[in-house]
C-alpha cells in the first residue's frame, strides 16, 4: 500500500473536514488479498488511512452500511451513485479513487 502525497488529499472536502474535526491520529490497518476478482484498484484505503478516518466514518458520511463499505473499498462492486458519492466525499473523482488494473 502506498501512501498518497499530501498535496493530493483534498482537505476542503467533506472528508478533510470530518478528519479535521476528529482528535485522533491516523491509523494504520493491515488487510489481505481482496477476496474479490478485481478489475479496478481502489485507493479508498489510503485516501481514508492520509486523513486518519475509519471504515465506519466514511460509511456513515455517503450512507452505505459498514459491511457495504468493506466490500467496496476490497475491490467489491459498487453502483455508480455510490462510487459518485464516496469520491464527491473525498473530494476527487471517480478515476483517483479507482485505477484500471494493467
Amino acid at each position: 500500500m502506498t501512501p498518497i502525497p499530501d498535496d493530493c488529499i483534498a482537505h476542503d472536502s467533506p472528508a478533510g473536514r470530518l478528519a479535521a474535526s476528529k482528535p485522533r491520529a491516523a491509523r494504520k490497518y493491515r488487510h489481505g488479498v481482496p477476496r474479490f476478482n478485481v478489475v479496478y484498484q481502489t485507493t479508498i484505503l489510503e485516501h481514508r488511512n492520509a486523513l486518519g478516518l475509519t471504515m465506519r466514518d466514511v460509511a456513515a458520511a455517503v450512507g452505505l452500511s459498514l459491511t457495504g463499505m468493506f466490500a467496496v473499498e476490497h475491490g467489491g462492486n459498487v453502483e455508480l451513485r455510490h462510487a459518485m458519492d464516496i469520491a464527491e466525499f473525498f473530494g476527487v473523482t471517480i478515476e483517483t479513487l479507482w485505477r484500471k488494473l494493467p
